[in-house]
């Protein structure tokens, strides 16, 4: 009986022992121990025996569960600051800047867990919302050590070790001298809005410097991570972990806000009337959808030998501007405002019919072809005379456009 009742109380406090680590207060776990010794003193031997079985088995499964059950435990050590890079006064002098560099930052992810497992992490930039308006993306690339970790692949992380994930983050915000906001507006307005569009953007920037304030942040930071996770007793998933919310990054100063208020001034002189130049180089550049389409008339009319027509015109006219990004804008705005997206997609299959016919019968055109192709090509003649007129006229808003700001 005496020796059931040490053994039981030797088992009870290798539990309490172990349960003490959770119990702050001292004076606390002296008492439940007390107690607990104290209750085991008065029982008999079966329930002796009873709660030394039940407590070893609490002491096997605590064991078993802290040392080989129990998940990953992936967290980051300690709130990252990302600081905004210092921009030198130079950068002002020919260019308004319109991206905000963060300083590269090492995030360092711990396993306090006793299993291996793997993360993915992940960042959200939310603009402030004074600068809401302004904002355009954000943009952010992780590495550890010199591999870049894409956003599809998860970083393996061993039991109680440690990783560093390099952040690189930057944010953009409107291009400043190069947006160019499209209207709905009838063919008519086409001119007023070409001809106003530098004018809103000095407007829009004028408004940006005067929400600026010292002590403000462009925006907050939160950061995730899609990591390992228990499921079950022997399973683990993967599952989203927020580790840090609403982190107010991106400290304005006073000096940024002069070095913004100084192009401000010199607006007129930091790349002038952008928008107007790339206008100019569109108007000279619908030459090259009004030559093919001439060409094509001059063989409907029978002035050139009848070869295969100019085909995917307003495509490839188009695609020139991939890439340029204000440019592509402008002629998206021209060719919807203008109908001439519509016009083409009518026109386009009829010289792809003519075409077929002058291919299938290039070595000889009998009669009869030649009437079914003139039976097409009558109506063509007239669609393509329409979309010159068209061209023509657009050149023509252009030009007057560009000569009311000279």
């Amino acid at each position: 009986m005496h020796r059931l009742r040490t053994i039981a109380t030797g088992i009870a406090c290798l539990v309490i022992g172990f349960l003490s680590g959770f119990v702050v207060n001292d004076v606390l776990r002296i008492s439940v121990i007390s107690y607990i010794i104290n209750f085991i003193s008065t029982l008999n031997a079966e329930m002796i025996a009873a709660v030394a079985g039940s407590l070893a088995f609490i002491v096997a499964t605590l064991t078993l569960w802290y040392s080989t059950l129990k998940s990953p435990d992936i967290r980051i050590c300690e709130e990252p600051e990302f600081l905004l890079k210092e921009i030198s006064k130079d950068t002002f002098d020919h260019h308004i800047l319109d991206r905000f560099w963060f300083n590269p930052t090492g995030l360092v992810f711990a396993n306090y867990g006793p299993r291996a497992g793997a993360f993915r992490p992940e960042i959200k930039f939310s603009c402030s919302k004074e600068l809401e308006p302004f904002f355009k993306m954000y943009t952010c690339h992780f590495k550890i050590g010199d591999a870049q970790l894409e956003k599809t692949m998860y970083a393996p992380i061993r039991d109680k070790e440690c990783l560093i994930v390099k952040v690189d983050l930057y944010v953009d915000f409107c291009d400043w001298k190069k947006s160019f906001d499209s209207k709905l507006v009838e063919q008519d307005g086409i001119k007023d809005v070409l001809c106003q569009a530098d004018q809103e953007n000095k407007q829009r920037f004028s408004k940006f410097c005067s929400i600026l304030k010292p002590g403000m942040y462009i925006g907050r930071i939160d950061i995730r991570a899609r990591q390992t996770t228990r499921n079950k007793i022997f399973g683990t998933e993967m599952r989203e972990r927020d580790h840090f919310v609403g982190l107010d990054r991106g400290l304005i100063n006073e000096e940024l806000i002069g070095n913004f208020q100084s192009c401000l001034k010199r607006w007129d002189d930091i790349e002038p009337s952008y928008i107007l130049d790339e206008v100019r180089e569109i108007a000279k550049d619908l030459d090259n959808l009004h030559a093919p389409l001439y060409s094509n008339f001059r063989r409907l009319m029978g002035a050139e030998e009848l070869t295969s027509l100019n085909y995917d015109l307003l495509r490839s006219w188009k695609g020139k501007y991939e890439g340029y990004e204000t440019k592509r804008a402008i002629a998206d705005f021209l060719i919807r405002r203008t109908k001439l997206d519509v016009d083409f997609s009518k026109y386009e299959p009829d010289v792809s019919k003519v075409n077929r016919m002058i291919e299938v019968n290039r070595e000889f055109l009998s009669p009869e072809v030649s009437a079914d192709i003139k039976k097409i090509g009558d109506p063509l003649k007239k669609k393509t005379s329409d979309l010159i007129e068209k061209v023509q006229k657009l050149q023509g808003i252009l030009n007057s456009c560009i000569k009311s700001n000279v």
